[in-house]
């Protein structure tokens, strides 16, 4: 293979390292981000279950320590004052004989209503239960979905759809009640826990979170990769292109580097102290005598990038005034290899030897 071969290749596998790892970066920042922001819809859900549960209960207890027995003008006065000051409780509703008599909306019913079981009870004798299509008293024809929770005489309606789903970045979360016997749906996307549950997700992309203040009640949350990058699409193509100019930059500048690192003078400045320079000597003999009375050091220079001749790394030598460096280093591996021969004629004097640079 060429070296400008090789130096194209090694600038590419630079360049797809380069990428590989900005990606990783750039995943990593991005699946943080998105964990950060499944967690922030998380918290907001459950702040609503607890707001939620914590005015039910400070209703409802309040109301049941009246102890209306019937429902009479005072008990519809009692619970619509109560209702006046909810947030999150859209009517109220009072029992006899477990059937419901009146309602905050309607006043007293005309034919009483038998209350329906419950989804579930808590520990406190809470029955709850969660209606699909609950029709309105007003209107017949409308219907919505709503929580419905009895304590004592009393149940309130709480409508989910108060919820604001403009804060959220996830649409699909549902919120339900766990229990040793069953998973109960209250509000959100029906079958989100269940598929998180039973089915791979990627990392960052769902999250499970239960209510520290009551810790049956809990959320899913799945916010999928692709719905995310939707959103950020623009912010994710400008550091795709950011990563591929740093893919770029890179191989360019591992290319340089290849480049630089393999000039000719680079080589020749690593040749003096890794001993790249070798000597090759040549006999001078006396015609007289025909005796050898010395010898002639010609400098050679090989790598593993090749060979350089004379006539080009000496005037380099010269131009870096490298010249006293390189003559010390030569002028001691000489000595010290024809000391090391022990067979030189008679005669044959170190004082003797010439350097040559051709």
């Amino acid at each position: 293979m060429k070296k400008y071969q090789q130096k194209s290749l090694l600038g590419i596998l630079f360049g797809f390292i380069v990428f590989i790892l900005g990606f990783v970066i750039l995943t990593y920042l991005a699946g943080q981000r998105l964990s950060q922001e499944i967690k922030e819809d998380a918290a907001a859900l459950l702040n609503y279950v607890d707001s939620a549960d914590a005015e039910r209960e400070k209703l409802l207890t309040a109301l049941n320590a009246l102890n209306y027995m019937r429902c009479d003008s005072s008990t519809l006065l009692a619970m619509r004052r109560a209702l006046f000051d909810a947030t999150y409780i859209i009517g109220i509703g009072f029992f006899e004989n477990n059937k419901l008599v009146c309602t905050t909306g309607t006043g007293l019913l005309t034919t009483p209503i038998q209350d329906k079981t419950p989804d579930y009870i808590e520990r406190d004798g809470v029955r709850v239960r969660f209606e699909g299509a609950l029709a309105l008293s007003l209107f017949p024809e409308r219907s919505m979905q709503a929580i419905i929770v009895r304590q004592g005489n009393y149940n309130v309606i709480i409508q989910p759809s108060i919820i604001d789903l403009h804060s959220l970045n996830a649409k699909n979360w549902e919120i339900y009640f766990k229990s040793k016997q069953a998973i109960n749906h209250l509000s959100g996307s029906v079958g989100v826990y269940e598929a998180i549950n039973s089915s791979i997700t990627l990392p960052y992309e769902s999250l499970v979170a239960c209510s520290e203040v009551t810790t049956n009640y809990c959320v899913a949350v799945f916010y999928p990769w692709s719905q995310y990058l939707s959103r950020k699409n623009i912010l994710f193509l400008i550091c795709l292109s950011l990563c591929i100019l740093a893919v770029l930059s890179g191989g360019l500048m591992a290319n340089y580097y290849l480049a630089n690192t393999r000039s000719t003078w680079r080589r020749v400045r690593r040749g003096v102290n890794r001993h790249s320079f070798y000597w090759t000597y040549q006999s001078i003999i006396d015609l007289q005598t025909q005796q050898v009375i010395g010898c002639k050091v010609l400098a050679r220079f090989k790598d593993k990038f090749g060979e350089l001749t004379p006539d080009v790394f000496f005037p380099l030598i010269r131009k870096h005034q490298q010249t006293w460096i390189f003559t010390q280093t030569m002028i001691s591996t000489i000595l010290r290899e024809l000391n090391d021969v022990t067979t030189l004629p008679e005669g044959f004097k170190e004082s003797g030897v010439k350097y040559f640079s051709m």
